[in-house]
C-alpha cells in the first residue's frame, strides 16, 4: 500500500504543526540568547512569576504541571538555575518536610523582566487574526 502524505490529513496537519513549533522555538530561543537563557528557564522564569502573583505555592512539582515536564526534570532545570543564581530552593517550609518552594532572586527577577520581550513572537503570530 502506497503511503500518500498529501492525502494523511491528519498527519500533515500535526506535521505542520510540528514544523511550525520547531520554527517559533528557534526564532525564540534565538531572542533569548541575547540575555543568556534558555527557553526552558525563561519558561520555568515566567510559572515562577504567575504563581508568586496568585499567592500559589511554588514547587517543582507545580511549576511541572504548568509547563508539561515531568517534576524529575523540573528539578534538574532548577538546580541549573539555582547554580546560575536566578532562583533559590528552600526545603522543608511546608507541612511537608521533604517539600522545596521556590523564590526569584534579584537576578532571577532581572532575567525574568528580560525574557518578557517577546518581539520573535509577535512577529510570527501577527500574521494570525484573533
Amino acid at each position: 500500500m502506497k503511503n500518500d502524505f498529501s492525502k494523511d490529513y491528519y498527519f500533515t496537519t500535526w506535521w505542520l504543526l510540528h514544523q511550525a513549533r520547531y520554527a517559533i522555538f528557534r526564532a525564540r530561543s534565538s531572542e533569548l540568547s541575547q540575555y543568556d537563557i534558555s527557553v526552558e528557564k525563561a519558561a520555568v522564569l515566567f510559572i515562577i512569576n504567575i504563581l508568586s502573583e496568585l499567592n500559589e505555592k511554588i514547587t517543582p512539582g507545580e511549576i511541572s504541571k504548568w509547563i508539561l515536564k515531568e517534576p524529575n526534570a523540573v528539578s534538574k532545570i532548577l538546580t541549573r538555575m539555582e547554580k546560575d543564581g536566578l532562583v533559590i530552593k528552600n526545603a522543608g517550609l511546608g507541612k511537608k518536610k521533604n517539600e522545596v518552594h521556590v523564590n526569584l532572586t534579584e537576578t532571577g527577577m532581572q532575567a525574568y523582566n528580560r525574557s518578557i520581550k517577546r518581539d520573535s513572537i509577535h512577529e510570527i503570530m501577527s500574521c494570525l487574526t484573533k
